[in-house]
């Protein structure tokens, strides 16, 4: 087993109000192989699904100069929520609901736990797992919110253009900490 420590862009896709039933396993299946290409298109790594949360990062992220890392990471998650249509469109066919969903992001350093067996996939620790699925509760429905250090990464290359980044009420935990979330979109022409 190795361990290494890194930041990375992390993204968590959150499913909204979805009811556990005998179809949930399906459901999950269905719902992350309908994402998956998107991830894999712009290089991103499916790190895993927990219940209505899938996982993943982007390794080309971990240098803060590559521009194009970003903007492909950034493009991966805009992919994402602009096929929600598409997405749901696969989930009725396979005779499940349609649903919502929203994404996380942030720039987070992971603690990545490789395997020397290949039978087990890498993991990573929950402590930035976390704290993307508390951003996740103040996005809204079918949109992206990214926290304050991504979006910092976001001004200092200017991977601004082309986006709208609109400042939402700071994510409070703990006592008496705060942080700031940032809703992103497409800059309408």
């Amino acid at each position: 087993m190795i361990d290494t420590f890194e930041t990375y862009f992390l993204c968590v896709v959150h499913i909204i109000d979805f009811i556990k039933s005998d179809n949930s396993a399906k459901f999950y299946s269905t719902f992350t192989n309908s994402i998956l290409p998107f991830v894999k298109e712009y290089n991103g790594k499916l790190v895993r699904t927990i219940n209505e949360d899938t996982v993943f990062y982007f390794p080309d992220t971990s240098n803060m100069k590559r521009q194009k890392a970003f903007d492909n990471a950034l493009q991966c998650c805009l992919a994402i929520i602009y096929a929600h249509t598409d997405v749901n469109k696969v989930l009725v066919e396979d005779g499940l609901p349609e649903i919502s969903y929203n994404i996380s992001a942030d720039y987070v350093n992971l603690n990545l736990r490789f395997y020397k067996e290949k039978s087990i996939p890498f993991e990573i620790f929950r402590g930035a797992i976390n704290f993307c699925q508390r951003m996740n509760k103040l996005a809204p429905t079918n949109c992206i919110i990214v926290g304050q250090d991504l979006h910092a990464i976001f001004n200092h290359l200017s991977i601004k253009n082309g986006f709208r980044f609109q400042k939402l009420p700071d994510l409070h935990y703990g006592n008496k900490s705060s942080y700031p979330v940032y809703l992103v979109s497409l800059e309408k022409s």
